[in-house]
Parts: structure tokens; C-alpha cells; sequence
């Protein structure tokens, strides 16, 4: 982990990314971002890419044909795309990826629930990366939405996990 780049900049040290399960794919050249649970289990599996976008490169290259351009990612953070021996679990009907829904998680709750539940105090981020700088700066009561906003679910999550204070801090383009 320690040779990753995308947590150098912000100065998170690997030990917060352990805690957090961060793995590095680099058959990829990505990083999954696992997402559990208030209970620690594994609900889904986020792959961020460092690769252009798809929309940056029909920019700068507007004549790409159409199969080259989709080999570039969509978005940042994906759900991770399941290998082929993982596609077809009957109870799952096919699904092709590690996805699930956001609205119905709270990225790092199973880490939080505790402090929040101490303090009364939630802070709700957009992104993975914000609560982890928050943990490592003594802010332990920090989760993410992994979307824009918050929603009912959200803040029914964090109400019962014992918040009666709970800060929003989006991005600022939201």
C-alpha cells in the first residue's frame, strides 16, 4: 500500500487504509474500496480508477472510434466488475458486478457506530478518502454516502446508530 499514490497526496498513512481494507488491483491498476455493513460484513466492492475518464478522453480525442473509447472507465469509482468464475452464483441471477445500493450504506459505518453512538456526533462525507483523513485526524464518528447527498436512509442509519448531531460535509460542487 505504501506505493500507492492516491492516498500520498492527502498524507493518509497506511495503517488507516489497512484499517479500512484498501487493496490494490494492479492487474487494473486501480484500488478496491471495500464497503461493509454497520456489522463489518462485506456488502459491495468499489474499484476507483487513475486512468482518464471516458468523458476527458472523447474530449481531447474527439475522432476515437466508439470501441476504443469505452475501454476507458465512465467514472472514478465503479462497482468492481466480478471475474468470470464469480458471475453466476444462483442466488444472485447473474449479476456482474460487486455492487450494491448506496442509499442503503454508509461507507465506514461499521467503523463509526461506536463513536457515534459515545459522542452523538455524525459527519456525513461524500467520499471514502474524506473519512479517512477524518479518522486519522481524530474524527472517528465519520462516514461517507459515496453519492451526492444524503438521503432518508442515510440519516435514518445514523439516527440509530445514536446521532442526534449529524454535519454535512459535501464536496463543495454539491
Amino acid at each position: 500500500l505504501k506505493d500507492c499514490l492516491w492516498h500520498t497526496q492527502d498524507h493518509i498513512d497506511t495503517e488507516i487504509l489497512k484499517l479500512y481494507q484498501v487493496a490494490i488491483y494492479p492487474d487494473h491498476d486501480t484500488i478496491i474500496l471495500p464497503h461493509h455493513n454497520i456489522n463489518g460484513e462485506i456488502v459491495g466492492l468499489y474499484e476507483r480508477s487513475f486512468n482518464m475518464l471516458r468523458s476527458e478522453a472523447k474530449k481531447r480525442y474527439p475522432d476515437m472510434p466508439y470501441k476504443m473509447l469505452v475501454e476507458y472507465p465512465r467514472a472514478k469509482y465503479v462497482p468492481l466488475v466480478k471475474e468470470w468464475q464469480y458471475k453466476l452464483k444462483p442466488d444472485e441471477k447473474g449479476k456482474t458486478s460487486w455492487s450494491f445500493p448506496n442509499a442503503r450504506n454508509l461507507y465506514g459505518l461499521h467503523l463509526a457506530k461506536d463513536e457515534i453512538a459515545r459522542t452523538g456526533t455524525a459527519i456525513i462525507f461524500e467520499g471514502a478518502k474524506s473519512v479517512m483523513l477524518a479518522r486519522q485526524y481524530g474524527y472517528g464518528m465519520a462516514v461517507a454516502s459515496h453519492t451526492f447527498g444524503a438521503n432518508e436512509n442515510h440519516i435514518a442509519m445514523l439516527l440509530a446508530a445514536g446521532a442526534t448531531k449529524i454535519y454535512f460535509a459535501f464536496d463543495k460542487q454539491y
